[in-house]
């Protein structure tokens, strides 16, 4: 859906076509906030249409910053490292198991520390670095939501939700919210299978 299609969408479920109960600035704050927090709860495997490849990023002294990346990754979301320089995938640590010293026996090793890729052995210079990026926020246009069309409607409920919990409608706002924890949670048990 294009934002436009989505403000539609919530001034119906809202009853508030003619934006008297809330303004549209309301609504797009809504549904942003939304779709941050969707992203935060849903598992990277819904979130193929925010996945990204960064080619060839220098790798410094064993790390790769955002910043040579070009972009902050939601939920520090790397989820795959190739080392050019040694022609082979990146191993993933958690940062407290992350092999210290500038050589690692077993291939390549990567973490995600604060606002940087970490890699080892320090030989790799060179890799491409797959992330999941922050979605394009949400305007009254013609523009199309950077969600899964099928996360469209969960999104659209956890706006409602929010926007009545502002108006003070604590009962519907729980409804909306309940609907939308439940999909994410079933979708969410679906991988762990």
């Amino acid at each position: 859906m294009t934002g436009a299609e989505l403000l539609t969408n919530i001034n119906n479920r809202l009853e508030d076509a003619n934006n008297t109960a809330f303004t549209e600035a309301q609504k797009l704050s809504a549904l942003n906030d939304a779709q941050k927090t969707l992203t935060g709860l849903i598992r990277n495997y819904y979130l193929s249409d925010l996945k990204v490849k960064a080619d060839a990023k220098t790798v410094s002294s064993g790390a790769c910053t955002f910043t040579v990346i070009g972009a902050t990754p939601i939920r520090n979301g790397i989820y795959k490292v190739y080392d050019i320089t040694n022609s082979r995938d990146a191993k993933f640590f958690e940062e407290e198991n992350f092999p210290t010293g500038t050589k690692y026996s077993y291939g390549t090793a990567y973490c995600v520390s604060e606002n940087s890729v970490l890699v080892n052995p320090s030989s790799c210079v060179s890799a491409d670095i797959y992330y999941i990026k922050e979605p394009t926020a949400i305007a009254n246009g013609s523009t199309e939501c950077d969600l899964n069309s099928s996360l469209e409607i969960i999104l659209l409920d956890l706006a409602e939700s929010s926007l009545y919990y502002q108006d003070n409608r604590q009962s519907r706002g729980d409804k909306a919210y309940q609907r939308a924890v439940t999909v994410i949670q079933t979708l969410n048990e679906r991988l762990d299978g």
